[in-house]
């Protein structure tokens, strides 16, 4: 069982540390956690769809949740000013709902991962971040202004938005520079982001 797994590694690497097997311990459980992580991801996935966000089928181009990769974020937002949204960071979707009081959530607008820029340079010590559809053919559309509970909260979610969308861009990039369009916060380095993007 997975989740046993890795509680049975860890209390065999208390014991091997300094011996020929504690490299292969280690890779083990880095593994099984690995599964586990994977187990939990389809579990909440399919929970999402069991329950149903309403109105997301009837949007053009709906496909299942599944589809869109791996649920790296979810969490309690307030969008262009509107407290109470609920937003979910798929690889491919970024998902923004409203949580009614029984526990169901409602579709409000999305993003695909593959067609977003920031609007601005994020700046986590104002809590807030904005983003909006990249099109070439729409310099005014409308950017969504998304304020996080804490510093924190606003930098994991940017951080988490940037690695998606670069998995998009089809571009080989070494470990540093990745690194730094992941990471960096300066105007220079948000110009360099979104040359790359477009």
């Amino acid at each position: 069982k997975p989740f046993r797994c890795p509680l049975l590694l860890r209390e065999i690497q208390k014991h091997t540390t300094g011996t020929k097997f504690a490299d292969k311990i280690d890779a083990a459980l880095d593994m099984i956690t690995c599964i586990a992580i994977h187990i939990d991801n389809v579990k909440r996935i399919q929970e999402l769809e069991s329950k149903e966000i309403i109105g997301w089928q009837s949007q053009p181009g709906w496909q299942p949740l599944a589809d869109f990769g791996t649920l790296h974020l979810e969490g309690s937002f307030k969008v262009n000013g509107t407290d109470g949204r609920y937003l979910f960071l798929f690889d491919d979707l970024l998902l923004i709902t409203k949580m009614s009081r029984d526990g169901k959530y409602h579709y409000k607008n999305h993003l695909l991962s593959t067609n977003i820029t920031f609007d601005k340079p994020p700046d986590p010590k104002k809590l807030h971040f904005e983003l909006k559809e990249y099109d070439k053919t729409n310099k005014k559309n409308k950017p969504l202004q998304i304020h996080a509970a804490s510093e924190e909260e606003c930098t994991k979610w940017v951080t988490e938005i940037r690695k998606c969308m670069l998995r998009h861009l089809g571009v080989a990039l070494a470990e540093n520079t990745k690194e730094y369009l992941i990471k960096g916060t300066s105007g220079e380095m948000f110009n360099k982001f979104n040359d790359i993007i477009e």
